[in-house]
C-alpha cells in the first residue's frame, strides 16, 4: 500500500478516544477482518457502519474504504482482513504510547546524527594528519637530499 495507508496507521494509533472505545471498535474490526465477499458488499457493510451512530467506528470504516481503492481485486480477500487487524491492532496503541515511540525514533536519530558527525570530524582529522605526515616526509625527504647534495 502506499503513504496515505502510513498515514492513516499513524491518525488511528494517534486517534483521541476512551479506553472502552478504542476496545469496542477494535473488537469491531476484529470481526470486520472476518468478513468474506466482493468488493461492492465489502463497500455495501463499509457504508452501513459511516452511517451507524458509534463515531469512531463510523471514521474507521470511512478511512478503510478510501483505502480499499487502492487494494487490487487479486488480493482483496487477504488485504482486506489484513486492513482491518491492523487498523484494530493501531487503534489500541493509542496516542501516548505512539507519541513516546516516535520519540525514541527521535532520540535514535539524533543519536546516529551525531555519531555520524564525529566519524566525519575523526576522518577530517585522520585524513588531514596523513596529509601533513606526506608533508612532513616529503620536506623531510627534500632536506635530506639537499644536505647529501651539499656533502659532495
Amino acid at each position: 500500500m502506499t503513504q496515505t495507508h502510513n498515514i492513516f496507521r499513524l491518525r488511528w494509533m494517534l486517534k483521541d478516544a476512551s479506553a472502552e472505545q478504542r476496545m469496542s471498535v477494535s473488537q469491531a474490526l476484529n470481526e470486520l477482518a472476518l468478513l468474506k465477499g466482493t468488493r461492492a458488499e465489502l463497500k455495501a457493510k463499509l457504508a452501513q457502519l459511516q452511517a451507524g451512530s458509534d463515531k469512531v467506528l463510523a471514521e474507521a470504516a470511512k478511512d478503510i474504504d478510501i483505502t480499499l481503492v487502492e487494494i487490487p481485486d487479486s488480493s482483496l480477500t487477504i488485504d482486506w482482513s489484513r486492513l482491518c487487524r491492523e487498523m484494530a491492532g493501531d487503534l489500541s496503541v493509542g496516542p501516548e504510547k505512539t507519541l513516546a515511540n516516535l520519540d525514541a525514533i527521535r532520540q535514535q536519530i539524533l543519536k546516529v546524527g551525531n555519531a555520524l558527525r564525529r566519524v566525519a570530524l575523526w576522518l577530517v582529522v585522520r585524513i588531514g594528519g596523513q596529509r601533513e605526515n606526506r608533508i612532513g616526509e616529503r620536506a623531510l625527504e627534500i632536506t635530506t637530499c639537499s644536505l647529501g647534495a651539499d656533502r659532495q
